[in-house]
């Protein structure tokens, strides 16, 4: 007898025990969770999108960003960042345009969501498009004495992807480079820039460079050429010219090649010897041919005159 009363002593006390433990613990779940001091956070937080159509890109989220304003246990809120919390809207349903969409909350464990400012937001989708367009090239460098022609661009296009609002900015595309040599040819790599308005940083497009094959040609080339004296009149009666001097009788010209090629020499203006009877000097301009110059810009003319030959005895 008395080894089953201790034995059912040993039960009871085991019994309260474990009763005791478990009104403990349910006090402590019940103080931590509805005594436990509750605080308010409010964070800023981006919107983010979610499900975009097929075909379609985000062009503007407007406002970005929104204020979330949560409660809880001051212990939790206390930690909450803005990662934690999760603005975003559902593109489900949005179509081309604008769309005004609700702002959706993901919230942490034991914190509850009061308010979302601004509670809606406005969605710009614009459709996907691409196009085809060519390749402007520009050069820099080198020399005024050469002129460098593109004969080739490989490709001569690029492909230009993305909304169709931005690619109507585009107003060309370009591949820049320089000419380190100044009768250099041959191909070279120039990367690939797009130029327009806003939005245009946007856009995707392939390739990003091209080869690029450049000719140099001169534009200018130098010579001398003889210089001829154009006179005007006849001297007075009984006079002749008897020889013309020039000064310097050769002058550097410039000008593009072809031009060169067939040009032999150049004269003066109209030197006017009507009626002398004597030696006339003048300085006198050149006058040289379209697309030529000359280092000098005028020349000295002597007009050495005589007694012509049938008025000497």
């Amino acid at each position: 007898m008395k080894k089953e009363s201790r034995s059912r002593r040993r039960g009871e006390y085991l019994f309260l025990w474990v009763v005791s433990l478990l009104v403990a613990v349910m006090l402590w779940v019940y103080v931590s969770n509805f005594q436990a001091p509750t605080a308010r956070a409010s964070r800023t937080v981006p919107v983010r999108y979610r499900n975009v159509p097929a075909g379609m890109e985000v062009v503007t989220v407007t406002p970005a960003t929104a204020e979330v304003v949560v409660q809880g246990p001051k212990k939790v809120v206390d930690q909450v960042t803005g990662e934690d919390l999760g603005a975003y809207v559902d593109l489900t349903e949005a179509v081309e345009g604008e769309n005004s969409l609700l702002v959706q909350v993901r919230t942490p464990a034991g914190v509850k969501l009061l308010q979302v400012n601004p509670g809606r937001v406005k969605v710009v989708l614009d459709a996907i498009d691409e196009v085809k367009l060519p390749v402007k090239v520009r050069l820099s460098g080198g020399d005024s004495s050469y002129r460098y022609i593109v004969t080739a661009v490989r490709p001569a296009e690029v492909t230009v992807r993305g909304p169709k609002r931005f690619l109507r900015q585009v107003e060309e595309v370009v591949a820049e480079g320089k000419v380190e040599k100044l009768d250099w040819q041959g191909e070279i790599e120039l990367p690939v820039t797009l130029r327009g308005g806003a939005g245009v940083e946007n856009l995707s497009f392939s390739p990003r460079q091209v080869t690029v094959t450049v000719k140099a040609e001169e534009t200018v080339v130098t010579r001398k050429v003889l210089v001829k004296a154009a006179l005007a009149g006849r001297p007075a009666a009984g006079w002749e010219v008897a020889a013309v001097e020039i000064q310097p009788a050769t002058v550097t010209v410039k000008g593009p090649p072809e031009r060169l090629d067939s040009l032999a020499e150049v004269t003066t203006e109209e030197v006017d010897v009507s009626g002398v009877t004597a030696d006339v000097v003048k300085e006198v301009k050149l006058v040289l041919p379209e697309g030529i110059a000359a280092e000098e810009a005028s020349v000295r003319v002597a007009i050495r005159v005589r007694p012509s030959s049938s008025g000497r005895q």
